[in-house]
């Protein structure tokens, strides 16, 4: 449903479990309840996650509301139409939620964000020789992009075996790394690094992990710096002003 430039969003997860009996349909979005005390037994929990759930969902503008064994249970839109009426196989549950939005034009967003980057970016490139270990696609284009944009270039690898290859014939300044890689994760590539006696890099460890104890651990495996992700441009010109 969309009116002027806001859209309502349906969002339905089915599951093919053995269902949800009416008696406890009620119950699910209620703080402390379960639908089978024996879940709560097994696995622990407390009962909170889909009445966290519905309150996020009303704050958006939302309802949730779950279908099952041909009965509803929460807070179904008026003339709602049963999907479960339209499966061949009815068997478990449907869950449903809406949250309204508003549309942002693709053209609209890549250009707010483009103009906020060329506002910040250095006429003069920099000369200190940078690697980037880090294995998600999409992360190692962002990463390359905001180098690029503040002044630096930028070779990059996928994981901590390769940095170590690379590091056998030439030196870099810089390595931004990702803590968390197939094959070989930042940690253990920096603990090898620091065992060598070669001239050695700035390690600037890359990583979601940001509490306390995660910061140690890097620490005392060596890197000198950490930057929390998503990256932004100001922690990652700020970390590597630092090295200059």
């Amino acid at each position: 449903m969309s009116q002027d430039n806001n859209h309502q969003i349906r969002i339905s997860i089915k599951d093919t479990g053995i269902g949800i009996n009416q008696e406890n349909l009620g119950k699910l979005f209620q703080s402390f309840s379960q639908a089978d005390a024996s879940i709560n037994r097994l696995y622990g929990g407390t009962g909170l996650g889909l009445a966290i759930c519905k309150n996020l969902v009303t704050l958006m503008g939302g309802n949730i509301w779950v279908e099952s064994n041909g009965n509803i249970g929460g807070n179904s839109p008026p003339n709602w139409i049963s999907l479960i009426d339209e499966e061949e196989d009815n068997q478990g549950s449907i869950f449903h939620f809406t949250f309204l939005t508003q549309e942002v034009l693709m053209c609209e967003l890549a250009c707010e964000i483009s103009d906020n980057i060329s506002s910040q970016k250095f006429n003069k490139k920099s000369s200190l020789k940078i690697l980037v270990a880090e294995d998600y696609p999409p992360n190692q284009k962002v990463i390359q992009y905001l180098l690029e944009s503040i002044g630096y270039t930028a070779e990059i690898v996928d994981n901590g075996l390769q940095v170590l290859e690379r590091l056998k014939t030439q030196f870099y300044d810089v390595i931004l790394m990702d803590m968390q890689m197939p094959k070989m994760d930042g940690i253990t590539t920096t603990k090898i690094i620091r065992q060598s006696d070669k001239k050695q890099p700035y390690i600037i460890a890359l990583t979601a992990n940001v509490l306390e104890d995660d910061r140690t651990e890097y620490f005392e495996a060596g890197v000198n710096n950490y930057i929390s992700k998503p990256i932004s441009i100001e922690q990652l010109k700020k970390a590597l002003e630092i090295r200059h």
